[in-house]
């Protein structure tokens, strides 16, 4: 039977260590800048879904480019726009903004924290554009 409440004790102790390990990423940021450094400093980062926050999916505009249909975009372009795409949402300060790339011509950008993705979505549709011809080839 002791073996039993050993066990029992033990996997009390350990929840409510958990729990207090999690407490600061529960608490209000208000409340939680009232807590000692030692305790905060080690949140974790809630994404997307625990969150809320904005989500953007941007596609190639062939037309904008004068590209034409029949050809497809290369994979050294997406990457290099990726970068570029990451690198200008670094220059805001976003937190964690994760940025993937999805299918042939589309990048996904999601932002954790972010109510209102239009000052975002207009940085990113304002600065210098690619040259698409130079990074494609025929079908």
């Amino acid at each position: 039977m002791t073996s039993f409440y050993q066990r029992m004790a033990l996997c009390s102790l350990l929840i409510l260590c958990m729990l207090f390990s999690a407490v600061p990423n529960l608490l209000p940021a208000q409340l939680a800048q009232q807590l000692p450094g030692w305790y905060t400093e080690n949140t974790l980062s809630l994404g997307l879904d625990l969150q809320g926050g904005s989500h953007l999916l941007l596609q190639v505009d062939k037309a904008a480019m004068n590209l034409p249909d029949q050809h497809e975009i290369t994979d050294d372009l997406m990457e290099s726009t990726l970068e570029v795409v990451r690198r200008r949402l670094d220059e805001t300060g976003l937190v964690e903004p994760s940025i993937t790339r999805q299918g042939r011509e589309y990048i996904l950008v999601q932002m954790p924290g972010v109510a209102d993705p239009a000052e975002v979505r207009e940085l990113l549709g304002t600065t210098a554009k690619n040259d698409l011809p130079l990074g494609c080839r025929r079908k």
